[in-house]
C-alpha cells in the first residue's frame, strides 16, 4: 500500500473486549501474517474485523461485540470505539430531544432497559422487515402504524446516513483510512464465511440457489465497493473436485506401485535373487506396520487367508535367525522386503 510519504502498512492490531472479554493484540512485523489455532477460537472473527475496520464496513463491523479497536501504521494510530460508530455515545442526545410526555420516548426508554437499543437504532435506514417484533418489544399495544410513523420520525430526526448518529466518528476515521491506504482492499474469505453470508442474506434464496445450481455448478461471486473488493467462490464443489482428482492419482500410484512390484519379483526369481533379502529390514518392523503393510494390498493380489499365511510367515522371520530360514522362507522375506519398499513409497 502506498500513500504520498512512503510505503505505510499496518504493524499493530488490537481488539479490546471481543466477545465482552478477550483483548486480542497482534503484530505484523513482516508483509505476511499467518494465525493459527483450533477451531472456534475467533480466528475467523479477528480476520473480519480488520478487514471491515480498514475497508469502512461499518454495518457488518457492528455484527461483533468488542469495546474498542486500535491499528498501528508504524508509530500512527487509528482508534475506533464502538460506541462511536454504532451511535451510543450520542444516545442519550436522542432521548433528550423527544419530549418526555411523548410516547416515542416511552419506546426509547423500554428498548433501552432490555438491552436492544442499540441493535434498534442499526436497523433505521433499512427496510423494515422486523417491524412488528421490534413494536411488540417497545411498545405491546401500540399499532402498527403508530409504531412505523415513530421509525420514520426518528430516522429524520438523526438522519443515518449522512448526518449525526454514525456519521462524525466515522467520517474522521475514514479520512485517517483514506490518507494510510488510499485504494481498495483485496478480501478472499472462507467458504464458511460466504455459505453463512448468503444465508443470512436469504435462507430461501441459498435453498432455491443450491436446487437451481445442482450438483456439479459454481458461483463466481464479487461484492464490492470504493474501498474494497470481496472475491468469493460459492459451494464446495471445486474442493470436491480437487479431492477427487487426488484421489484418483494415490489410486493410481498405488496400482502402478504393485504392478512394478510383480514386474521386479519377476526378474528377480530369473536372475536367482528371490532368495535375497535385508533380515535387519524385517526385524525392526512392529505388528501394526506389518498388519498395514499388508492390508495396503489388494485382495485382488492377495487373498485375505494369503495375507494371514504370509503375516504368520513374517512373525517368525522376524523373531528367528536367518540360518534358521528354509528356502521358502527366503523368498517370502524378499517377496515381503519389496512390500515394505512399495508402502513406504505410497
Amino acid at each position: 500500500m502506498s500513500a504520498s510519504g512512503g510505503t505505510v502498512r499496518p504493524t499493530r492490531f488490537q481488539i479490546s473486549k471481543l466477545f465482552g472479554s478477550q483483548n486480542i493484540d497482534l503484530s505484523f512485523p513482516n508483509n505476511c501474517s499467518i494465525i493459527v489455532g483450533p477451531n472456534g477460537i475467533g480466528k475467523s472473527s479477528v480476520a473480519n474485523i480488520l478487514y471491515f475496520l480498514i475497508s469502512r464496513q461499518w454495518r457488518r463491523l457492528l455484527d461483533y461485540k468488542f469495546s474498542n479497536l486500535r491499528l498501528w501504521f508504524d508509530d500512527q494510530v487509528i482508534e475506533v470505539e464502538r460506541d462511536e460508530i454504532s451511535g451510543l455515545s450520542r444516545i442519550s442526545e436522542i432521548v433528550a430531544s423527544i419530549p418526555r410526555s411523548s410516547r416515542y420516548a416511552d419506546f426509547i426508554a423500554r428498548l433501552q432497559k432490555i438491552g436492544r437499543l442499540e441493535e434498534f437504532l442499526g436497523e433505521l435506514g433499512k427496510s423494515p422487515r422486523n417491524l412488528r417484533t421490534w413494536k411488540d418489544l417497545a411498545e405491546p399495544g401500540a399499532s402498527i402504524d403508530e409504531f412505523r410513523h415513530f421509525v420514520f420520525s426518528l430516522e429524520r430526526r438523526i438522519n443515518i446516513d449522512d448526518h449525526g448518529l454514525f456519521s462524525v466518528p466515522r467520517r474522521n476515521i475514514e479520512s485517517k483510512l483514506d490518507e494510510l491506504i488510499p485504494g481498495r482492499t483485496l478480501y478472499l474469505p472462507t467458504y464458511r464465511r460466504i455459505e453463512k453470508d448468503l444465508q443470512e442474506i436469504s435462507p430461501a434464496f441459498g435453498q432455491r440457489f443450491r436446487e437451481a445450481l445442482g450438483a456439479d455448478g459454481e458461483l463466481k461471486l464479487t461484492r464490492s465497493s470504493k474501498y474494497y473488493v470481496d472475491l468469493v467462490s460459492f459451494g464446495m464443489n471445486d474442493v470436491r473436485t480437487r479431492i477427487d482428482e487426488i484421489t484418483r492419482t494415490l489410486r493410481d500410484f498405488s496400482l502402478e506401485k504393485f504392478s512394478e512390484l510383480s514386474g521386479h519379483y519377476l526378474k528377480d526369481v530369473i536372475r536367482g535373487k528371490a532368495d535375497e533379502f535385508d533380515h535387519a529390514q524385517i526385524r525392526q518392523l512392529s505388528d501394526d506396520a506389518i498388519s498395514e503393510i499388508l492390508g495396503r494390498v489388494s485382495e485382488r493380489i492377495l487373498s485375505e487367508d494369503d495375507k494371514s499365511l504370509l503375516k504368520s510367515r513374517i512373525l517368525r522371520l522376524r523373531n528367528g535367525s536367518p540360518e534358521e530360514l528354509s528356502p521358502q522362507d527366503s523368498y517370502l522375506a524378499h517377496y515381503f522386503s519389496r512390500l515394505v519398499v512399495v508402502n513406504d513409497e505410497i
